[in-house]
């Protein structure tokens, strides 16, 4: 096999990313640790459950008074969820979700919140305006591959590829309180959230850390691949390669060796959803063996792009999610962790008020959930749109029900980045839209 070969099949297998970004160069790398400054004595964690194709958050969190739940019907012939199964959530007039027993609790107990009203912005808009074209509009809303980009870059998809994630510039900031590890994980998913510009997530398994495939075998083996690293092309791009691949195997080594002396999850997954939690609970659980103070992580759970058979399709999924958040926060909450780890959900986008056969289309705001110790819970945080097609924060004109946010995913993202550390100057920084909002923290943690 050549040596081009041999190397590029090494990292193909190897299931893990390599440590820099695209088109980051070493002396970029060095330059922006050396220019970050921020320094922290407590641990914290964020972890991102992204919940892949548009939620419908009407049907997940539904009014329970007579007269919203009439409406709500209304709207939800053929898909509404009965009003008797719905699970009470303690001084609001709403229910989760039959699905949601756990959920439910966590709320009624003040470890979880609901954010009102968020989705893709780039700055205030009403109905008017946007009729109008007097506002400028994210690229492409209601399009999957471009409103998941948002949420993840704040950005619009980029050509080359090379987007930087808000959680990845957040990474870039909390590089020098780090030691050699990076501050975040993909658990076994890829998407741009953690890319960073002078930072790279490192790609787990679903069950911990994959060792690159020659750790597995000889000593020969090893040590050949070791001259082939040593001796190649000096090119920049050839060194660049090798201090990856290096840097990778190091960081790979190091990870298992702490995933592996730290304590384990004590709760047994059930589902691959459950597998990837019990992954980002067992790198939180390894903090301190890593030195890290700050991590983050980033999970999706797929399916929820319900064009058709919403109602066995979502409670399906809902049931994941409430199954799986609840094991991932009772060991939180048994290694007294709690207050130290935030867990948010996010997704592409909401889903049209209006019914289309026995499913819903593609829409705009949505509701997000804020889980964990630290955060103000029990409540609904922010103001709900108008929740009536064709109403005053409906963007259609057909009146299907594709709700305008009344808050940007630069605000939500940026309340979170406040409670990991950030500074107001860094959050104008990392949120390039977070500038053209009066709310800049929305105060649900």
């Amino acid at each position: 096999m050549k040596r081009r070969d041999f190397i590029q099949r090494l990292v193909a297998l190897s299931g893990t990313s390599t440590l820099l970004g695209a088109g980051t160069s070493l002396a970029m790398m060095e330059k922006a640790f050396a220019a970050s400054s921020t320094q922290f004595n407590d641990h914290k964690s964020l972890v991102c459950v992204f919940l892949h194709g548009g939620n419908d958050c009407s049907n997940m969190i539904v009014p329970t008074d007579n007269a919203g739940y009439a409406d709500y019907q209304t709207h939800r012939s053929g898909i509404a969820i009965g009003q008797q199964s719905l699970h009470a959530l303690n001084g609001t007039e709403y229910g989760f979700h039959p699905a949601m027993g756990n959920l439910a609790a966590r709320f009624n107990s003040g470890q979880l919140a609901v954010v009102n009203s968020v989705g893709a912005l780039v700055e205030p808009a009403t109905k008017t305006q946007i009729q109008n074209h007097q506002v400028a509009l994210p690229a492409s809303l209601f399009a999957h591959n471009h409103q998941q980009h948002f949420w993840h870059t704040l950005g619009p998809i980029e050509v080359t590829g090379d987007a930087t994630g808000w959680g990845g510039r957040m990474a870039d900031l909390f590089a020098s309180s780090q030691p050699t590890v990076p501050a975040s994980l993909l658990v076994a998913d890829g998407a741009p959230w953690l890319n960073g510009q002078s930072t790279s997530p490192y790609a787990t398994g679903l069950d911990g850390i994959n060792r690159l495939n020659y750790q597995h075998a000889n000593n020969d083996r090893r040590a050949a691949l070791q001259r082939l690293l040593s001796s190649g092309d000096q090119s920049v791009m050839g060194r660049q390669l090798q201090h990856s691949i290096n840097q990778t195997v190091g960081t790979t080594d190091q990870l298992a060796t702490a995933f592996s002396q730290s304590a384990q999850p004590g709760f047994q997954a059930s589902n691959d959803f459950e597998r990837k939690l019990r992954t980002a609970a067992q790198g939180i659980l390894a903090r301190q063996q890593l030195g890290a103070k700050r991590q983050l992580f980033m999970i999706t759970l797929g399916g929820f792009d319900t064009h058709g058979n919403q109602l066995e399709a979502q409670n399906g999924l809902l049931s994941l999610l409430n199954g799986g958040l609840e094991k991932f926060q009772a060991e939180m909450d048994a290694q007294g962790l709690a207050d130290s780890v935030t867990l948010f959900t996010a997704s592409d986008f909401g889903r049209t008020m209006t019914v289309n056969g026995n499913g819903t289309d593609h829409a705009w705001a949505s509701q997000c959930l804020v889980m964990g110790g630290a955060v103000n819970g029990g409540q609904f945080h922010g103001t709900m749109h108008d929740t009536t097609p064709g109403g005053s924060a409906d963007a259609t004109k057909s009146g299907t029900g594709r709700f305008i946010p009344n808050y940007s995913v630069d605000q939500y993202a940026a309340t979170l980045a406040q409670w990991m550390g950030l500074s107001a100057s860094e959050c104008l920084d990392v949120f390039p839209h977070l500038v053209n909002f009066n709310e800049k923290n929305l105060a649900f943690i």
